[in-house]
């Protein structure tokens, strides 16, 4: 759905994964993309906290939570916050 740029269907569709499992991951990561592509940083950061928390030593998850977060610190002109991610993404 988003390689079709269908995003609305993709969120209906996260929505409905994470109310069956609502600590799912891998879908925490994409809710938290597709909130970065509409410049939604506050909730993207809110789920990348979500991914962070509960990805279990998943590095790719890991690492791909750290890096939204620095480009979503940045944006929200925090680069103390977003320097801490890119610190974490250049040390693993």
């Amino acid at each position: 759905l988003q390689e079709r740029s269908d995003l609305d269907a993709a969120h209906a569709l996260l929505r409905e994964i994470l109310r069956w499992q609502p600590l799912f991951v891998p879908a925490l990561m994409e809710q938290a993309k597709l909130f970065a592509d509409r410049e939604e940083w506050p909730k993207a950061i809110g789920e990348c906290e979500n991914v962070l928390r509960y990805a279990d030593g998943n590095a790719i998850l890991l690492r791909s939570a750290h890096s939204l977060l620095a480009r979503a610190y940045q944006a929200l002109n925090q680069p103390e916050k977003a320097r801490l991610h890119q610190s974490w993404v250049e040390s693993h």
